[in-house]
């Protein structure tokens, strides 16, 4: 079909030949093509030519990240080497060394460990929310929990998942492990890894027992099916939480090597049928079923669960309704919020009594996160960049509440949580550049254009600053080490002053009432509200007369009324009380700032990080490009 006929009907030989070259050429492109397609389907040439990539190598880990993150990359190299040192006895000692790329353009906070091809990859920008993954510095945090994986992966090829990846490579050992092993085990057993060797990690976090909480205050018996499976149309709790619960207690119950005992025989294939199960049995003595209920009970028995209100008790007997978070008050009547269902997108909610409206929905976020004030909200919003697959940003949209007209403030920016000011002529909003590093920001309401960027020497990192008054900004602060305090920032001056001491209990969701300064912080084994009173300098905690065991979040006050965002089985509620009906605790700094709980896992820090003495200074070295261009890691 490529021969070109000339007069008689006869070919030409050079004409041939081109057609012949032509061919070759369209069946080299296309072999490139089939061979090269997986290298652009992990995005790692989704970055600008501009940016230049460097490396530092250990025995463990080889960590590529791009030019400017040299104190970054030389830290996780440290910790994961030690960790590799220190945690073996706990799923075993093999080591297969795993590249780690360090992203730092995008505004995702996120990290995984993946077979097909072999690595891990890190989103560096942290959240704002801190209750949820807790205030540890984020690249040690990624790097505790996801080399975990990383030594998952290295020991479960044993047996016959051994076998899968010399017939299919990387993915093959990733289908047989994936066969035997449940996912809440992998990350159960990364997050009691980063509880382990932390001060801090999810399992001393009172956020991460919201979920079992709400369904044992509500009385919830669901089955072992459903818990493991999910539901589309009840709360169930994820993987993460169900793997917590079962991992802790396994090594709280039966040592520190009885997960690597099972896992070794699940891997290998062991009794073939449900090898993991009959693993589960041989180390424990228990069946797999009497294992779960009993470690689910220990938790359930050991929880400071109190009685729900009649009001809630009532609410959570039916399925999923809702989650209604960041209320705000439009007048002593009104309050706006936004409202997420199963079957809703985020949408911004007004409501006066029993009435309610949509304004509008929500662009798409990494939270639901906004501020409000004098008819304006504002918030944060996700953008991905049009080109560069690792490149994306987080943009200040402004809504006006009357007229409904939306308009985008900045754009290609990297700003978090933004606050208006009481005149609405300026914003205040969280700055993550490309570094890492957080700054605050004063940006014109009208424009766009930054009005000044506040000096940082501490290296704090900023979450959910609010306007005091036009010269102060409070926020919840955490410092290099991963502890938290709030803050008072003079604008002027650029001078930060701390209103309770530094500890690793999380704080956020400040909301200033005259001189009063609302905000949510963990307390013993509850997220709870507090109040520091700047006319005296005292300290509160409110009890708002329910005993109840899950968090209160976002605080708001107007007129005689005080509204919060209440963790149930059937979503985040808003709940409203006087606020003469709310008990103000005075406590004292030391009380506040006492130890995080854990949640009757006396086993915890047999290995803690902050003993560790990392690596002195390493080499950083160029990476080069072509560095294993071609990696046939499977077999399709």
């Amino acid at each position: 079909m490529f021969a070109n006929k000339v007069e008689g009907g006869s070919s030409h030989p050079s004409k041939r030949k081109s057609v012949i070259f032509t061919a070759m050429k369209f069946l080299v492109i296309i072999g490139l093509l089939i061979i090269t397609g997986p290298l652009f389907s992990q995005q790692f040439g989704g970055y600008p030519p501009s940016v230049k990539w460097k490396q530092v190598n250990n025995t463990t880990a080889k960590i590529i990240f791009p030019t400017g993150l040299d104190s970054v990359a030389r830290q996780v190299a440290g910790i994961v080497q030690a960790l590799n040192l220190s945690t073996q006895q706990s799923i075993g000692n093999k080591l297969h060394k795993v590249d780690i790329v360090l992203h730092n353009q995008t505004t995702e906070s996120n990290a995984y460990v993946a077979l097909g091809p072999y690595r891990s990859e890190f989103y560096l920008t942290p959240p704002q929310n801190s209750f949820t993954l807790g205030s540890l510095s984020w690249p040690w945090q990624l790097a505790i929990h996801e080399f975990r994986h990383v030594q998952q992966n290295n020991n479960f090829n044993v047996g016959l998942s051994k076998v899968f990846r010399m017939l299919f490579g990387e993915e093959g050992q990733a289908l047989a492990n994936s066969l035997v092993i449940p996912d809440w085990f992998y990350e159960g057993d990364a997050v009691f890894n980063e509880t382990n060797v932390s001060e801090q990690g999810r399992g001393r976090l009172p956020f991460f027992y919201n979920d079992y909480r709400s369904l044992w205050e509500s009385g919830k018996n669901y089955s072992w099916m459903k818990l493991r499976n999910g539901s589309l149309r009840d709360f169930v709790p994820d993987h993460y939480k169900l793997g917590y619960l079962l991992t802790a207690y396994g090594r709280e119950k039966y040592g520190d090597d009885f997960w690597k005992k099972v896992t070794q025989d699940a891997a290998a294939f062991k009794g073939v049928v449900y090898p993991f199960q009959k693993a589960v049995r041989k180390y424990s003595g228990r069946t797999y079923s009497t294992f779960r209920k009993e470690a689910l009970a220990y938790f359930k028995n050991t929880d400071s669960a109190g009685a729900i209100s009649p009001e809630l008790q009532s609410l959570s007997r039916g399925h999923f309704i809702a989650d209604e978070a960041y209320p705000a008050f439009v007048n002593d009547s009104t309050l706006l919020f936004v409202r997420a269902s199963y079957k809703q997108v985020p949408s911004f909610i007004i409501r006066s009594g029993t009435v309610q409206r949509k304004l509008r929905v929500k662009d798409y976020s990494l939270d639901n996160h906004f501020s409000y004030r004098n008819g304006k909200i504002v918030y944060a919003s996700f953008r991905p960049d049009l080109r560069w697959g690792w490149r994306n940003y987080s943009e200040l949209k402004v809504l006006d509440v009357n007229s409904g007209h939306q308009h985008t403030l900045t754009r290609r920016s990297k700003y978090f949580s933004p606050d208006i000011s009481a005149d609405g002529t300026t914003l205040v909003a969280v700055q993550v550049n490309s570094l890492g590093a957080s700054a605050l920001h004063f940006i014109d309401a009208g424009n766009g254009q930054l009005i000044k960027a506040l000096p940082n020497p501490e290296k704090l990192f900023y979450t959910y600053p609010k306007f005091y008054n036009a010269a102060t900004v409070v926020s919840a602060v955490k410092n290099e080490a991963g502890q938290m305090s709030l803050a008072l920032i003079d604008a002027a001056k650029g001078s930060t002053s701390y209103l309770v001491p530094f500890s690793y209990n999380v704080i956020g969701f400040p909301f200033i009432r005259n001189d009063t300064i609302y905000y949510n912080a963990s307390s013993g084994p509850n997220d709870r509200i507090f109040a520091y009173a700047m006319n005296d300098n005292k300290l509160f905690r409110l009890a708002t007369g329910d005993a109840v065991s899950t968090g209160s979040y976002q605080p708001v006050v107007s007129g005689d009324a005080i509204t919060w965002s209440r963790f149930t089985a059937v979503g985040y509620q808003l709940q409203t009380k006087p606020v003469d009906q709310v008990s103000w605790q005075l406590i004292t700094p030391t009380e506040f700032a006492k130890p995080l709980p854990e949640f009757g896992i006396r086993s915890l820090n047999n290995n803690p990080v902050s003993g560790y003495t990392l690596p002195a200074q390493m080499a950083v070295t160029r990476y080069p490009p072509t560095y294993n261009l071609v990696n046939f890691h499977s077999l399709h």
